[in-house]
């Protein structure tokens, strides 16, 4: 792993609406890493516990009490912990709120909405993007 990049560590926040979503894109990044690595599947249990962080080790802890798990039922048993924090109202709230600014081209803005939209559980997404737009 000498020359690649570190991934930065996954800390737990005082805002708990925005853990899930912070949760599944550190888990992303990971993913993109273990595979630009080439990582084998034996070496990605303790990869996730390392690279993880404090706060991951003390959660993966906790929920490693019940059995031992392999990277697959820690990394599930760890979102699962996050899970709960997914606010729906709130997720909404933010998507609402998204506004494009100069800076931003039309494809970018559309790719920010999209991302929010994911994770708001919406009937037709398309239709609540493009609402924003208008």
């Amino acid at each position: 792993m000498a020359g690649f990049p570190a991934l930065e560590p996954f800390t737990v926040t005082s805002a708990p609406p925005t853990q899930a979503a912070r949760w599944k894109a550190w888990l992303e990044r990971l993913e993109t890493y273990f595979e630009a690595l080439e990582v084998k599947e034996e070496w990605k249990r303790p990869l996730f516990l390392n690279l993880g962080g404090a706060d991951n080790h003390k959660i993966s802890k906790s929920a490693h009490e019940a059995k031992p798990h392999t990277y697959i039922t820690l990394k599930e048993a760890i979102t699962a912990h996050f899970e709960p924090y997914a606010n729906q109202d709130y997720e909404r709230f933010l998507l609402r709120q998204a506004h494009q600014t100069s800076d931003k081209s039309v494809d970018v803005f559309y790719a920010y909405l999209r991302e929010l939209a994911s994770t708001c559980t919406l009937p037709d997404e398309e239709d609540e993007i493009r609402a924003q737009f208008i």
